[in-house]
């Protein structure tokens, strides 16, 4: 299988985990605590992995002497991806991940399309995919009609959670978009996955102490959920800057967006929460959109990626 198939795939059964993990996270400790702690933990262990790499022949000591426009896009591309992480949390700690998740899932979709407008290749099926993975979000996104599946709704009769995951979403896109083309064929893999933590734990830490939110340590009991929503995700992120260091975007950013899938069905099968029928078809749409898009982008992927392993064997 190819490394950019693999990667994408290791990226969305990571994010799979980790969406889960911070639902109850979140809830328990709070977005703010959530959020800092485990990215903290992730901050401190890449930052030993770039002083290893940086201090012999590593990719993370060639990133250093690149000129700073590049940093300049990893910074504002992280700071996207950082807002959007922020934005989605909430999202989950009001909504349901039946609700959430497929609005989310749609971020592939708009990394495609962003892609496409720079001058990625994406065909009439690559574009029906972005359409269809957006009607089923929306269909995902109609709550059950009664029962126990029943989803909450705010005051305006709209699902919670709905405005946040399509915030959440753009954001992504964006951001991940700006990453792929501009930071990640300067800088490597790791280091702008290393400049995203940095950036958290400083933002957090000064938004947090001046908006007084509680940054206290988490309790004993706390910590495997915290630093497993963290941990994880800094391996998805690692995997996905993996993934597009041959050059194609659009491919292993839809298989990312597939952790939709696998989160929704951790939810049915560890906490049991239901799922209509309907959202299920919506659901299902995401799915066959996301495969559409994989389907069209993939005919090119070989040559790319092949090209690009020629190019590190000249170098």
């Amino acid at each position: 299988m190819d490394p950019a198939i693999e990667f994408g795939l290791l990226t969305a059964l990571l994010y799979g985990v980790s969406d889960f993990v911070a639902k109850f996270s979140s809830r328990e400790v709070g977005v703010w605590r959530t959020l800092f702690w485990g990215e903290l933990c992730s901050a401190s262990l890449l930052t030993l992995w770039i002083a290893l790499d940086a201090s012999g022949n590593g990719a993370a000591r060639a990133a250093f002497a690149q000129p700073w426009s590049a940093w300049a896009f990893a910074v504002g591309s992280n700071l996207t991806i950082l807002a959007a992480t922020a934005v989605f949390y909430r999202a989950l700690t009001i909504g349901r991940f039946s609700v959430v998740m497929p609005i989310v899932a749609t971020y592939g979709a708009i990394t495609a399309l962003l892609s496409m407008l720079l001058g990625e290749p994406l065909g009439l099926v690559a574009l029906g995919g972005i359409a269809v993975a957006v009607l089923g979000a929306a269909l995902a996104s109609v709550p059950p009609a009664s029962g126990a599946g029943q989803v909450q709704a705010s005051p305006a009769g709209v699902p919670r959670g709905i405005g946040l995951a399509s915030v959440a979403a753009v954001l992504y896109g964006i951001g991940f978009c700006v990453q792929a083309h501009y930071a990640v064929p300067r800088l490597g893999h790791l280091v702008p996955v290393w400049l995203y933590y940095v950036l958290g734990c400083a933002l957090l830490g000064s938004v947090g102490g001046l908006m007084r939110r509680d940054l206290s340590p988490p309790r004993l009991g706390q910590l495997p959920v915290v630093l497993g929503t963290g941990l994880a995700a800094s391996g998805a992120f690692v995997a996905l800057t993996l993934a597009v260091t041959g050059g194609d975007v659009a491919v292993p950013t839809v298989l990312a967006s597939l952790a939709s899938v696998v989160t929704v069905l951790l939810a049915r099968l560890l906490i049991k929460e239901q799922v209509a029928l309907h959202q299920w078809a919506g659901i299902a749409a995401v799915l066959f959109g996301l495969l559409m898009l994989h389907a069209s982008s993939s005919r090119h992927l070989p040559a790319t990626v092949a090209a690009a392993s020629a190019s590190h064997a000249a170098g």
